[in-house]
């Protein structure tokens, strides 16, 4: 067995050579809103690198007979992944792997060619990369009818950096047309919004020397946004599946929120939304501003979509500023530097990793992430608040502590101790209000999903618990002065 890291310097690397710089493999902060939550490597980057290790066992010129690759699961950056190689009735069976799921297996017949041919063959594409292009956004209608072709590139040198067995004994055609693929799906179909499935490549009869890789849409199945896509290229058939997916997720504008909400029901509010640059805590953040409170709103990598909800909600009439943070080293210090009057009166907690499912055997490493931020880094960072006025923290849970879905039960244990930690700080601290709403799954970047289904709309939603956090406030000031 063959490990290896995947790094985004091994990406951008990657991009430049297959001309696929789908932002999903190559930038951390816009695919936080993407399905996966962090940045996927290639799926040919893990076949070719598997096919390298494979020719690197078998140093000799070769073609590709039959080629049929499984994309299961992901890759995700700096996630150790590993190659197992063997041998069932005169297949080569790849199988590639993480600590604890089958990520992509590979069937492969191929057969030695000579150095005359190779070099035939590398004459068919054309040299260098393919020139960077920023991906199509298409419908399902455009997919369900894609047709069209590519150019074959072939960048010998750059290839020889990265993958240097390929470069020496694979077939450039069939690289080449794995590259070409690679490109089709990120860039031009289903493009921006896609994900690679599955991938194959058969020797087929020899054709007119070409430059090109054709390709066309044979069946769109609207169930599951899956397309499925037949390709031609110089004396090779094959067929490609990629899904659509769900675009990132627009929430609702200051102007349709401000409808909803009474311009003073959040008057007197201080507030600190950790995390509330995007998804519910961006809700919070355009809810608490239209009913008059005061927001000091955290990001961690996404400053631009930090200072995007700032300006609109600024331009709304509302008050808000925001600061970089990280919960797992939290800094106040360097904070309230350049925040030296802030004195927080309520403190709303949306910090959270990417929610993965597992595939339902209990995972430690996987609790232990979950719990980093929903009780370590909620601890450390509201902690050093208490003293600064602090009197109310909304602390959103989930139902799910109740449902208990085998495929996340990380996440449910570890929502479910945040709430004991709760419990205990509000039985330790009298004059501390501390609201745990168990929040029902909504229509979030954290809830994308290929099927099609029903989820609440966040706002109605976060308004209610919001209003209920905000009375109790209020019940507490009746208390004291009667």
């Amino acid at each position: 067995m063959i490990t290896r890291l995947f790094t985004l310097s091994d990406q951008l690397a990657f991009a430049k050579l297959s001309g696929d710089f789908n932002p999903l493999h190559i930038d951390e902060v816009a695919s936080r809103r993407y399905m996966f939550g962090e940045p996927l490597v290639h799926g040919i980057h893990t076949l070719l690198w598997a096919l390298d290790c494979f020719l690197a066992a078998n140093p000799k010129p070769t073609t590709i007979l039959s080629l049929e690759a499984d994309f299961k699961k992901p890759v995700i950056l700096s996630e150790d992944v590993l190659v197992k190689f063997s041998e069932k009735s005169g297949q080569q069976l790849i199988e590639i792997s993480s600590r604890s799921s089958l990520l992509s297996k590979v069937k492969l017949q191929c057969r030695s060619i000579s150095g005359e041919h190779w070099d035939q063959q590398q004459k068919k594409c054309l040299s260098g990369s393919a020139p960077e292009a920023a991906p199509r956004e298409l419908t399902a209608a455009e997919v369900a009818k894609a047709k069209g072709q590519l150019e074959l590139f072939y960048d010998n040198a750059l290839l020889h950096q990265l993958m240097p067995n390929v470069a020496d004994y694979l077939d450039p055609v069939c690289t080449a047309a794995m590259l070409a693929s690679t490109r089709l799906v990120g860039g031009h179909c289903p493009g921006l919004n896609s994900l690679y499935s599955f991938f194959s490549l058969y020797a087929a009869d020899k054709s007119k020397g070409t430059t090109t890789f054709a390709y066309q849409t044979a069946e769109y199945d609207e169930r599951f946004s899956m397309a499925s896509i037949d390709l031609t290229a110089a004396g090779f058939t094959g067929n490609i599946r990629a899904f659509l997916r769900p675009p990132p997720v627009a929430q609702a504008s200051c102007a349709q929120i401000k409808a909803r909400v009474k311009p003073d029901e959040f008057v007197g509010q201080t507030a600190i939304i950790i995390g509330g640059s995007r998804g519910l805590g961006e809700i919070a953040a355009k809810l608490l501003t239209a009913g008059g409170a005061e927001v000091f709103i955290s990001f961690y990598r996404g400053s631009d979509e930090a200072e995007q909800l700032v300006n609109e909600i600024r331009s709304d009439g509302g008050k808000a500023s925001t600061f970089r943070f990280n919960v797992l080293s939290p800094d106040w210090e360097a904070v309230l530097e350049h925040q030296e009057n802030l004195h927080p009166s309520h403190f709303y907690y949306f910090a959270t990793p990417f929610i993965a499912a597992s595939p339902g055997q209990f995972s430690v490493e996987q609790y232990q992430c979950f719990s980093d931020y929903y009780v370590k880094g909620f601890v450390e960072t509201v902690t050093p608040l208490l003293s600064k006025g602090l009197t109310h923290i909304f602390y959103p849970s989930t139902v799910m502590i109740d449902d208990m879905p085998l495929d996340l039960a990380e996440y449910s244990v570890a929502k479910a101790a945040g709430e004991t930690v709760c419990h205990f700080m509000s039985k330790n601290n009298k004059s501390l209000q501390i609201s745990m709403p168990r929040l029902p799954k909504m229509t979030t970047d954290q809830t994308a999903s290929l099927m099609k289904k029903d989820q609440l709309d966040p706002v109605p939603v976060m308004l209610k618990e919001l209003r209920a956090h905000h009375m109790q406030q209020n019940k507490d000031k009746t208390f004291f002065q009667d």
